[in-house]
């Protein structure tokens, strides 16, 4: 296969993203396959590179070590009717990764994105630095993984927060692999010799690029704590990058420059050597999407020492091959490398031995075989594509290139840049006054606008018929005496609950205070109105951009007793527990207590994707509110998605008791229809709109 990979970032560039694709680029020529790649010139770069195309870049942008390519379309083309590729694989979204859509589209070919890096987390590096910028990145990333075929994201963290922040292309998990090999037969006691380390010193470790956005102030404060309290120990500093420079002065003023080595960049088989002859590799980035440098120290036998973010939860498990800590302080850090420090002999090895086997599952052979296996069912299942290479077809399907470009750079600009409306109402009984904005916490708070009079007109008509529809309803409840034993309690509550369930909740539940989130929209004004006049807080939250989303959400919840969540909201997918629920109410110490509802007689919206339901008139209606569940602090990432399961099937389970308390029984044939299409089991009553 002829596989065009096209990178804003490769070699002599230090990073993760170059050393993915020099990695990948040399698994699958090893495989038997050609590939040919596209990137930026930087400084060293080699002469007579083998199937290397180089674009002329503006070199060091903005003070930093990046190459920013200006396209050369001709050289390129050349390259591309020698080469005939058959797939094109992006590393960026942006720059040539425009140039990667641009190629797939004129030549019908798919296109595969791998989603390295959280590009908001990098906006620095851009003149103009802002909370819009950094919404414009999230919204291009997420636009450009829909114009793709398939996305690649490097670990499951990363698949499930592109889900949540809608993407819709195919999202497969294949990790960055590494050369295990070659890291396990480093040669550690050569390096020590060579730089100069005591044979028996204890080896505190860092590698890879030497940039602000790594956190290496933290870094640099935790390990010259652990160092000044241990005069055996010592400090290797392998990378390059920006912040090199600080890290040094700040290990000098803490009188440690004569424990602390240096080497700058390392190639192999000086890198693997490196890894070898550290005792423990000290991590502390929460902007990784992966972290290869954690799966190169295990290969070569070394426990980590990590902060508990995305790629490193994956990997590190606490007290087995490294230490996974939840918070970012400096002295539980230090703690971790001493208690690695203190371990005798035997458990030292026994735990870098766990290290290596946590290391093997990222061996770069088996997972080069898995991205080829996803790039010929790409090839092999589009057998619509009908490659016309008429002068008129090329030209239109550049056309339409250069258009879904555009359209999604205007899209994304236009969300960042609009206002930011976000208001809340209160209850009935505050006479309707608007309360204060609750604008994203980098917002200073303003004046709210008041809802449009289209918005109280219709919130009035929607609540009259709800509480008409109401007063008929045939009610059967369980669980509100716990409920209300809870709330008298004082216990701060989070109602969640599946969006599609929220219309007869609204009326059932009433009486209770609560704060209930909705979008920023023209439905979401009216849900607001209507919310208030039944004596509920409301906070209108962006459909889009999911960080900010949650931040106002919980500056919401820090201000009311109760809240209320779709755990499924705003935009799906259809009852898939998202995690910002469980990290609310484990940040802000809330109860989740899950409810649901179910009608015997109802309509089911099956073209919405909630399938939102409506209780008819005199039909039997029941409430089931379920066991609150206590979330404890501090919750990491594979804890709350563990959290978010148990939720799931807490709702789940209150779906059939809801149905069962409203008298439902379901027909065999509703319920392997639905069962088909994924979703929850349908009454006999339902019936399609």
């Amino acid at each position: 296969m002829n596989i065009l990979m096209m990178t804003n970032t490769f070699t002599p560039h230090v990073g993760g993203v170059a050393r993915s694709v020099e990695g990948y680029t040399d698994a699958f020529r090893r495989l038997g396959h050609r590939v040919l790649v596209a990137a930026p010139l930087f400084k060293g770069s080699p002469e007579g590179e083998r199937d290397v195309v180089r674009f002329p870049a503006v070199r060091d942008f903005n003070g930093s070590d990046f190459s920013v390519p200006v396209p050369k379309p001709l050289g390129l083309l050349s390259s591309l009717k020698a080469f005939r590729p058959e797939v094109v694989h992006a590393h960026h979204p942006f720059l040539l990764g425009g140039t990667a859509l641009r190629v797939a589209t004129a030549r019908d070919l798919p296109l595969v994105f791998t989603h390295h890096t959280w590009y908001e987390q990098y906006t620095h590096y851009v003149p103009g630095d802002s909370q819009a910028l950094k919404r414009f990145a999230i919204d291009l990333v997420t636009g450009y993984c829909n114009l793709c075929d398939a996305v690649i994201a490097p670990s499951r963290a990363v698949g499930r927060l592109l889900e949540e922040r809608g993407v819709r292309s195919p999202i497969a998990v294949i990790p960055t692999g590494i050369r295990t090999d070659v890291f396990a037969r480093g040669d550690g006691r050569a390096f020590r010799r060579r730089v100069g380390i005591p044979e028996r010193a204890f080896v505190v470790g860092h590698v890879g690029r030497l940039a602000p956005e790594k956190n290496l102030g933290f870094l640099t404060e935790a390990v010259a704590r652990f160092l000044q309290g241990r005069r055996d120990t010592c400090f290797v500093l392998v990378g390059a990058g920006p912040a090199g420079r600080d890290i040094r002065t700040q290990l000098e003023e803490a009188g440690l420059a004569e424990r602390v080595f240096a080497t700058g960049v390392l190639e192999q088989p000086a890198l693997a050597a490196a890894y070898r002859a550290m005792d423990v590799f000290a991590f502390a980035s929460r902007t990784e999407t992966q972290g290869m440098v954690l799966c190169e120290a295990m290969a070569a036998g070394v426990p980590v020492v990590a902060l508990e973010a995305t790629g490193a939860d994956e990997l590190v498990v606490d007290e087995r091959n490294g230490r996974l800590l939840r918070r970012e302080d400096g002295e539980r850090y230090a703690a971790a490398l001493a208690w690695v420090a203190d371990l005798d002999l035997e458990a030292r090895r026994a735990i870098g031995e766990a290290a290596r086997r946590s290391a093997r599952a990222f061996d770069i052979t088996g997972l080069a075989r898995q991205a080829l296996d996803l790039y010929g069912a790409l090839a092999a299942g589009s057998p619509a594509r009908r490659r016309d290479a008429t002068p008129f077809a090329s030209a239109a399907r550049r056309v339409r290139g250069e258009w879904r470009l555009l359209y999604n750079t205007a899209r994304a600009a236009g969300d960042s840049m609009r206002p930011n409306a976000v208001w809340e109402i209160g209850p009935a009984g505050d006479g309707g006054a608007p309360g204060p904005s609750l604008e994203a916490a980098v917002l200073p708070l303003g004046d709210a606008p008041p809802p449009s009079r289209k918005a109280r007109f219709l919130g009035w008509i929607w609540s009259a018929c709800l509480r008409l529809q109401c007063a008929t309803w045939r009610k059967h409840c369980e669980g509100l005496e716990r409920l209300d034993r809870v709330l008298a309690d004082g216990r701060p509550v989070l109602f969640c609950f599946w969006h599609g369930k929220y219309v007869p909740l609204f009326a059932l539940l009433r009486g209770r205070p609560a704060c209930v989130f909705t979008t920023q929209s023209a439905r979401g004004d009216v849900i607001a109105e209507v919310c208030r006049r039944f004596g509920y807080a409301c906070v209108q939250v962006p459909a889009r951009s999911q960080g900010q989303a949650y931040e106002i959400m919980r500056r919401a919840l820090s201000r009311h007793a109760n809240g209320g969540i779709a755990v499924d909201g705003p935009l799906g997918p259809y009852h898939r527990v998202k995690r910002g629920a469980v990290k609310l109410a484990s940040e802000l110490g809330y109860l989740v207590v899950p409810a649901s509802a179910s009608a015997r007689r109802k309509r089911v919206f099956r073209h919405r994707w909630d399938r939102l339901e409506l209780p008819g008139l005199f039909t039997h209606v029941g409430l089931a509110v379920g066991e609150p569940l206590e979330v404890p602090a501090g919750l990491g990432a594979e804890s709350a998605q563990a959290l978010a399961v148990q939720l799931r099937r807490a709702l789940e389970a209150l779906d059939r008791r809801g149905e069962q308390l409203a008298g439902i029984t379901a027909r065999p044939a509703d319920r392997r229809a639905l069962r088909t299409a994924g979703g929850r089991t349908p009454s006999a009553a339902d019936r399609p709109i």
